[in-house]
C-alpha cells in the first residue's frame, strides 16, 4: 500500500531544515535530536515530518530538498505511520513515566513494518520523571539498529544533563516579526495579528492559539486586576489562584510580556515594537522600582518553566507578587 505524507513544515523553520540537511550530508544524522524552543513555533510537526521522512526511507537530506511547499495553516496534517511512535504524558496525568518508556522500549525491538527505521517522538520530555529519564538513557547509550529518538521540549533545562549531552540539539527560533505577520495574514487576513503576536512573544501558532482566546478581553482584565493586587492591598492569594485556575501557562505568559515591555519603557525604549501600546501598561508597574521588576519577571520566568511539573505555581506567584509590592512600599516611604 503506497502511503501519502505530507511532508510539508513552517516557513520559519528553514533554518533547523537546513541543519539536518547539513548532518545528513555530512553522514552525521545521529540517532537521537533533541528539538527544543518556546511553545508555538511548531516544534512537533518538525519532529513528525523527519521521523515519516526517516520511516518512509527518505534521507534527511532528500526530504528537505523535496519539501514541496510551506505550510500556510496552524492546522498541521496528522501523520499516521505504524513505524512512528509518540510518547507523551497520558491525558489524566503531568508526567511520562516509566512503564510509557519501557514499552516504547519494548516496541523498538519488533521488526519495523516496512522494512525501514522505527522513529519515536518524546513530546514534551521535560515531563519524563527520573525513572523514565533513566531508562531512556539506557536506550540513547546502545540504540537498536535502525531506530531514532526524536526529543520535543519547550523547556529544555529541566531534562537530566545526561540525557540531553547525548542528543544532537536544535534551537528553533521565533520568526522576525515582519514574517511572523506575512504568515499570519494569510491564516486570517484582516485580523489586527500584531497585538496577538506580541501578547506571544512572537510566536505565530501561539497567535493563532490566542486569537480563538478573547486575549484583548483578557488583556483588559488582567492589566486592571493586577494594578489592583500591586497598589491596593488586595487578597493576592485568592486573585493568584484565579489567575492561575483556567491556564497557568497563558497567564504566567502575559504576566512576563507585561514585565517586559514595562523594562523596556522604564528604559526610555519603544514599547511600540514590541505590539504593546505603551500607555496601556498597568501604571502600578511603571511605577514600580526597575530593581523590583526584574526580579519580579526572572521569578515568572522561573513559574513558567516549572507549569505541568506538579509545583504549587500560586504559592510561588503570590510571593513573588507580595515580594514586589514591600519593595514599592518601601520605595514611597
Amino acid at each position: 500500500m503506497k502511503l501519502s505524507v505530507d511532508f510539508r513544515v513552517y516557513p520559519w523553520q528553514a533554518e533547523a531544515v537546513a541543519t539536518l540537511a547539513g548532518a545528513a550530508a555530512r553522514d552525521r544524522l545521529g540517532h537521537a535530536w533533541l528539538l527544543h524552543g518556546a511553545a508555538g513555533l511548531g516544534k512537533h510537526r518538525l519532529a513528525e515530518t523527519l521521523g515519516a521522512a526517516l520511516v518512509c526511507g527518505l534521507s534527511a537530506r532528500h526530504w528537505a530538498e523535496s519539501l514541496p511547499a510551506t505550510l500556510e495553516s496552524a492546522e498541521a496534517p496528522e501523520v499516521l505511520l505504524p513505524d512512528l511512535h509518540r510518547l507523551m504524558p497520558l491525558p489524566d496525568k503531568q508526567t511520562i513515566g516509566v512503564d510509557q518508556v519501557r514499552a516504547l522500549i519494548e516496541q523498538f525491538g519488533y521488526t519495523s513494518h516496512g522494512g525501514g527505521a522505527r522513529v519515536a517522538i518524546v513530546s514534551l520530555a521535560e515531563q519524563l520523571t527520573v525513572s523514565a529519564a533513566n531508562s531512556l538513557l539506557k536506550t540513547l547509550e546502545e540504540p537498536p539498529a535502525g531506530a531514532y529518538l526524536l526529543l520535543v521540549s519547550h523547556v529544555p533545562g529541566r531534562l537530566p544533563a545526561t540525557l540531553r549531552s547525548r542528543c544532537q540539539r536544535i534551537a528553533l527560533r521565533a520568526p522576525g516579526r515582519e514574517e511572523a505577520l506575512a504568515w499570519l495574514a494569510g491564516v486570517e487576513p484582516g485580523r489586527d495579528w500584531a497585538r496577538l503576536l506580541a501578547l506571544s512573544s512572537g510566536c505565530p501558532l501561539r497567535a493563532v492559539r490566542y486569537a480563538g482566546m478573547d486575549m484583548d478581553r483578557r488583556d483588559a482584565e488582567w492589566s486592571v486586576a493586577l494594578a489592583e493586587a500591586l497598589t491596593r492591598g488586595r487578597d493576592l492569594s485568592a486573585q493568584v489562584d484565579g489567575w492561575l485556575k483556567e491556564d497557568p501557562a497563558v497567564f504566567l505568559s502575559w504576566l512576563e510580556g507585561q514585565l517586559e515591555a514595562t523594562l523596556l519603557a522604564l528604559a526610555g525604549g519603544d514599547v511600540e515594537d514590541t505590539g504593546r501600546d505603551a500607555g496601556a501598561l498597568p501604571a502600578a508597574l511603571v511605577g514600580h522600582p526597575a530593581s523590583a521588576l526584574f526580579r519580579l519577571r526572572d521569578g515568572v520566568r522561573r513559574l513558567r518553566r516549572l507549569v505541568s511539573s506538579g509545583a504549587n505555581l500560586a504559592l510561588g506567584l503570590e510571593a513573588h507578587l507580595a515580594a514586589c509590592r514591600r519593595t514599592a512600599g518601601q520605595g514611597r516611604m
